[in-house]
């Protein structure tokens, strides 16, 4: 299995040649009405997920659309990784990514389509009757939940 090169410096070459043809990234799907609003940096959500997860995270990150939610998510995978951003890969091949300054989390997979992308909350900032299974972590900041997903192993 292809792993993912270490994006932190020059663009590896399959990155520089998605930016060459967008049209090859995502011909699968119907293209976004504005080419804005269309994903840059990934493949975008499966089809079949994006309205699930707009629906659980879109809220707190304050977008109206799922086309938003998904720019939103495909823009924290850009390259060069910003220098707020932390990344690390999994031993399955999952990219994480962790903006430090805006909280944001976001996972994509070895073939560059976004499994998620939302904003973390540590259980210990909720009241006790908020603190839903699947709502929260039990870190003590996301930073640490970041750390603690790098080595986690999903099939």
């Amino acid at each position: 299995m292809e792993k993912w090169p270490d994006v932190s410096g020059t663009p590896h070459s399959n990155y520089e040649r998605l930016a060459e043809n967008p049209k090859s990234r995502d011909i699968h799907r119907p293209l976004c009405d504005l080419y804005k609003l269309a994903p840059k940096n990934t493949l975008g959500f499966d089809p079949g997920e994006l309205e699930h997860h707009f629906q659980k995270h879109g809220g707190r990150l304050h977008v109206a659309t799922k086309e938003e939610y998904e720019v939103r998510a495909d823009e924290m995978f850009v390259i060069p990784r910003p220098s707020d951003v932390e990344e690390c890969l999994r031993p399955d091949g999952d990219l994480i990514r962790f903006n430090r300054t805006t909280q944001e989390y976001g996972v994509i997979d070895v073939d560059r389509v976004i499994r998620t992308f939302f904003l973390p909350i540590p259980c210990r900032s909720l009241s006790v009757e908020n603190r839903l299974p699947g709502r929260c972590h039990n870190e003590r900041s996301n930073l640490a939940y970041f750390k603690r997903n790098c080595s986690r192993r999903f099939i």
